[in-house]
């Protein structure tokens, strides 16, 4: 017996039929011309009615179980070793935003989640962020390590200069208590893109 997912084959538009009925799924591919990620996106902004019997907020829902397994996996697991799980989150939490947030990935001794916690918010291309509320929100968590996000709602993950003296920044004000910046990641849409690995840490 295969232990492969029935689903694993059936196309988009039937999948998304199981949630949200075929009229609701054709309309909502139709908007997106056929394309999945800015379904997904529109369907987190739904507000919950229901049509012909079938809530147009259940895909929303399937969703929110997805983000909820993936948190449970960086909570379980070192972020370093499942780095997947991480992203794979942040691009359901934030790819979709149409203005700026910042949020901590607070973390324990051995890298695991502790909490994502959004500090700031902004526009739909600036957000204020102020070192010493991110110090404080760190012990108030008693992380022991940070991994900082943004996303740009503009769909470019490129990091900005203010993005790069804004990390720099943060490991400074971090570095008075021992707690190491371990990357700063920009979410654009479905794109994550680490500074770490493009060596801007």
């Amino acid at each position: 017996m295969s232990d492969r997912n029935p689903c694993a084959d059936l196309p988009d538009r039937t999948l998304l039929a199981t949630l949200v009925g075929t009229e609701q799924a054709d309309a909502l591919l139709a908007r997106a011309n056929g394309r999945l990620w800015p379904v997904l996106c529109e369907a987190q902004r739904m507000p919950y009615t229901v049509t012909q019997g079938l809530p147009p907020s259940t895909l929303a829902a399937a969703i929110e179980l997805v983000k909820r397994m993936l948190v449970s996996e960086a909570e379980s697991r070192s972020v370093l070793t499942s780095p997947d799980a991480v992203r794979n989150y942040l691009k359901l939490e934030l790819g979709q935003r149409p203005v700026e947030a910042f949020v901590c990935l607070m973390l324990d001794a051995q890298h695991h989640l502790i909490a994502a916690v959004e500090l700031f918010r902004g526009t739909i291309d600036q957000t204020s962020v102020y070192p010493r509320e991110v110090v404080r929100a760190v012990l108030e968590c008693h992380a022991k390590a940070l991994i900082c996000v943004h996303n740009h709602p503009s769909g470019t993950a490129e990091p900005s200069q203010a993005d790069i003296m804004l990390t720099q920044a943060l490991k400074s004000a971090l570095a008075t208590i021992d707690v190491p910046v371990l990357d700063h990641l920009i979410v654009a849409g479905p794109e994550v893109l680490s500074m770490a690995e493009h060596g801007q840490i």
